[in-house]
This record gives structure tokens, C-alpha cells and sequence, in this order.
């Protein structure tokens, strides 16, 4: 009997959540509408991104995203040749054992550069790895350091360690410049995998091992992201939730629906009678946040001193009067034209030379109708 009313606050509580994180999304569109450059205000103390890091992004991204979603190892082929250099498909991986995911190894052997490639999320396991979110704890050196990371991510980072972390070896010995590349979920593993190789959790020990990340989810703490600075480059769009999503995150969010749950009632109640009234629909939208700043936008808006337009006056015509007759004159016809006739004389010389032969037709063709009298 008491899990009808349970079920029942569940369901409503659920409504409340989806509804007021509605209107948190239209108040934030709508302040970022009215100001801008408010996101480039925020971000005013970064750092510019230098241009050969951005040139290395821009040729890396078909790794991560085309080449990294590829069918098979053909279409991964046939993609490489596309590129800049000299690129080849050296493995194919698919998942396995132990959270392992699938990876691609392209190498240009002109540029001595060596990649592997983690797809983000496709397969049921790749959804397991991503609501494994329960933290667990890393110990990052001997001085009793310890963080926090992402667990399905970090279950993966080691998995693809054991079996590539020879291999990555083998490649800096040859002089091959190792690069980790990933997109979402195979995003936040690059940048775990080079953390695992800069310690040497798993054995396989690396200094010089790069990750380029694009839509990095949250893969761990503070003190972890600090040191993944050391070895990842990370790419974040600027509307894009995935990078911003994470159990605190979650819970912050909730915390702030939750404050706003009376004036999310009150804004339903408010379209709700908008939609009983179509005619004040706009009205009901019009919410004003910010009353002290409206007033002062209207007092300036005063002090320009711009006359309202007047109301044009019933039955006047909206159109200028032509030049030379008063407004409520009719306009003159116009006279007639002559007819022309086939022998090549005009109408006019024949009624000039009819007029003492009696010429009666020419005379009546060029004479002009009377003209009306106007009407005041």
C-alpha cells in the first residue's frame, strides 16, 4: 500500500526537476541573448592558445572523430590516405578482456609520429563505463599523494596499459613521437592512460606521451586533472554537456532547481493562463528580472525625446495630395489622344484645313471634352 504514494511523489518530484531545469534553460538563454559577450567577459584571463597547438588539433581531429568511428580496418585505411603525410593503419583492436577497449594504432613513418586512436561510446560496455561513476582512488606517488578518478574510465586506462604499453616502449625507442587521441568517453581515457604511463602504475613507464582530448567528460578530481595538464590538451565546446557533467555537477544542479521550485510554480501557473488567453501569450513571456534596470533602460529611453507618432486621422487618405489642387479636388482627366490617320497627316492638320470646308469628322476628332467642374 506504500509504494502507490511513493511512486506517486517520485513521479512529481521527477516532473518538478524536467520542468524547472526547462525554465533554467530559457533564463540562461535569455541572459546570454541580452548580454553577448558575457562568455568572452568570463574567460578574459585565459591564455591565448598558441598557433601551433591549434594547427596540431585541427590535423589531429579526423583521428579522433572519422578515422577513430571507422566500420572496419578499410575504411580506417582509406581514411588515413586523406590525410596530411605519410599515415597507415598498424593494428586494429577491438574490446576485451577486463574493460580493454577497441583502439586503432595509425602510424607516419615520414614524421616519425605514432597514434592511438579510442572511439568514445558504441556498445553496451562503453554505456557500462560511462554510469561507473563512482570515484575510486589512485595513489600518485610515494609521497602519500592520492586522487580521485572516474572508475569505468580508469578501469579502461589500465586495461588498454597492459596490452600497449610495450608497444608504446618500442615506438619512443625507435624515435617515434607517441600520441593518445580520443573523443567523449574515449577522451577522458587518453588522458588517464597518459597519467598511467608518466607513473608507471602498470609497469610501462613513459615521460614524453601525449593526449589529445576532444569533448573530455569529467574524468577525475582536482589533484588528478592537475597532473593529466602535464600531458593532455584538451578541447571543450562551448554549448557542450558532456565535459560538464559529473555527480557533483549533478548534484549542484539539483540543489538549484530545488531553491527555485516556487517560481517555477509561479511561472506555470503564468503560462498556463497565457495559453487560456492567446491574445497575451507575448505578454505572459515578458519576465522582467531585473525591475531597477528596466526602469532606468525606459527613463533613458524618455530622455531621448523622440515623439510618439500620431494616429492618422478616420477617412483622411495616407498619401500626399498631388501639386496644384487641394487635397479634396478630384484629379483632371486627360485630353484624349488624336487618332492617326493611314494617309500619314495628323488628325490636327486635317481639322486645321476642314475648318472653312466644313470638314465636319476632322473638327469632332481633335476637339476636347469639357472640362469638369471640380467638387469642393
Amino acid at each position: 500500500p506504500l509504494a502507490k504514494p511513493r511512486s506517486a511523489s517520485m513521479a512529481n518530484e521527477a516532473y518538478e526537476m524536467a520542468v524547472g531545469l526547462y525554465y533554467l534553460i530559457i533564463e540562461r538563454r535569455n541572459l546570454a541573448g541580452m548580454d553577448p559577450a558575457a562568455a568572452e567577459k568570463e574567460h578574459a584571463d585565459c591564455k591565448l592558445v598558441d598557433a601551433s597547438v591549434l594547427a596540431e588539433l585541427i590535423n589531429a581531429l579526423p583521428l579522433a572523430t572519422a578515422i577513430a568511428y571507422s566500420e572496419n580496418p578499410a575504411a580506417a585505411q582509406r581514411q588515413l590516405r586523406l590525410l596530411k603525410g605519410s599515415w597507415k593503419l598498424v593494428l586494429a583492436e577491438s574490446a576485451g578482456p577486463g574493460g580493454q577497449p577497441p583502439f586503432w594504432l595509425a602510424v607516419d613513418q615520414e614524421a616519425r609520429k605514432a597514434a592511438f586512436i579510442i572511439p568514445g561510446t558504441q556498445t553496451a560496455s562503453d554505456l557500462v563505463a560511462d554510469m561507473s561513476a563512482v570515484p575510486v582512488r589512485i595513489d600518485l606517488g610515494p609521497d602519500a599523494r592520492f586522487g580521485w578518478a572516474h572508475r569505468g574510465m580508469f578501469r579502461q586506462a589500465v586495461a588498454l596499459v597492459r596490452i600497449a604499453g610495450s608497444v608504446v616502449e618500442r615506438l619512443e625507442k625507435d624515435g617515434y613521437s607517441v600520441t593518445f587521441l580520443g573523443h567523449s568517453l574515449g577522451a577522458g581515457v587518453c588522458a588517464l592512460v597518459g597519467l598511467v604511463l608518466r607513473l608507471g602504475l602498470e609497469g610501462p613507464r613513459s615521460q614524453n606521451v601525449r593526449s589529445l582530448c576532444y569533448a573530455t567528460p569529467a574524468c577525475g578530481n582536482a589533484t588528478v586533472c592537475r597532473l593529466c595538464e602535464q600531458h593532455a590538451t584538451t578541447v571543450v565546446n562551448c554549448d557542450d554537456i558532456v565535459p560538464r557533467l559529473s555527480l557533483e555537477t549533478a548534484r549542484k544542479l539539483r540543489v538549484e532547481i530545488e531553491g527555485r521550485r516556487e517560481s517555477v510554480r509561479a511561472y506555470i501557473e503564468q503560462d498556463i493562463e497565457a495559453l487560456q488567453n492567446v491574445q497575451n501569450l507575448t505578454e505572459k513571456k515578458r519576465r522582467i528580472l531585473n525591475v531597477e534596470g528596466a526602469l532606468a533602460s525606459a527613463k533613458e529611453i524618455a530622455s531621448l525625446g523622440i515623439p510618439a507618432p500620431k494616429a492618422p486621422v478616420a477617412g483622411a487618405s495616407s498619401s500626399p495630395p498631388a501639386s496644384g489642387r487641394s487635397a479634396g479636388e478630384r484629379p483632371q482627366a486627360a485630353a484624349p489622344r488624336p487618332p492617326v490617320s493611314g494617309s500619314g497627316a495628323s488628325a490636327e492638320s486635317k481639322a486645321g484645313k476642314g475648318v472653312g470646308s466644313g470638314s465636319a469628322s476632322a473638327s469632332a476628332a481633335v476637339a476636347p471634352r469639357p472640362k469638369p467642374k471640380p467638387k469642393l
